[in-house]
């Protein structure tokens, strides 16, 4: 991907890929970069994140990025916060869940459009199965290191990353260098 490239796309998977291949297998530095972006990612969407477990998971895994939390921690918030997202995919307590789509439908056109990518996506999905999406996504981008392989977002992923954010925590370029 060249530098114009890299300014100008919305293609978050493919600018996760350049930013593989610039790397030239730095994995060290790398992965946790990303785990910091995807976790990034996780803030913007907070509103699609109303169970108390995804939310933990997220902060638990923000301070196992700066050392402020150990292995054992984030094993154990991952554990809530995927029991989170079963809780939707499995649809445990409809009430509840049927709030949470009833707050989804309220969040204003614009907001929506900020925390999704690209803009219009949210008009493509159902809100529940919108919230499933986030929740698992939280699960993804706190376990982040220990996926394998590292590389590839999985599709339903992408409609949550920003290439706006990816630029700002990357720099100005798929090197990484402003």
């Amino acid at each position: 991907m060249t530098h114009a490239e890299w300014l100008r796309s919305t293609d978050t998977p493919a600018m996760i890929e350049a930013l593989w291949e610039a790397a030239s297998d730095d994995e060290a530095t790398l992965v946790p970069a990303l785990h910091r972006y995807f976790l990034a990612c996780c803030r913007r969407i907070w509103r699609l994140l109303p169970q108390e477990g995804s939310r933990h998971g997220i902060e638990v895994a923000e301070r196992y990025v700066v050392g402020e939390a150990n292995e054992g921690d984030l094993r154990s918030a991952n554990w809530h916060c995927e029991g989170a997202a079963f809780n939707i995919d499995y649809d445990c307590d409809p009430e509840t869940i049927q709030g949470w789509v009833a707050e989804v439908w309220a969040i204003p056109a614009g907001e929506m459009a900020a925390m999704l990518n690209p803009p219009g996506a949210a008009l493509e999905v159902d809100a529940q199965e919108l919230l499933l999406r986030a929740a698992y996504f939280a699960d993804f981008a706190m376990i982040y290191p220990d996926l394998t392989p590292k590389r590839g977002v999985p599709e339903n992923y992408a409609l949550f990353l920003s290439a706006d954010l990816l630029r700002e925590q990357f720099g100005g370029s798929s090197s990484g260098k402003a």
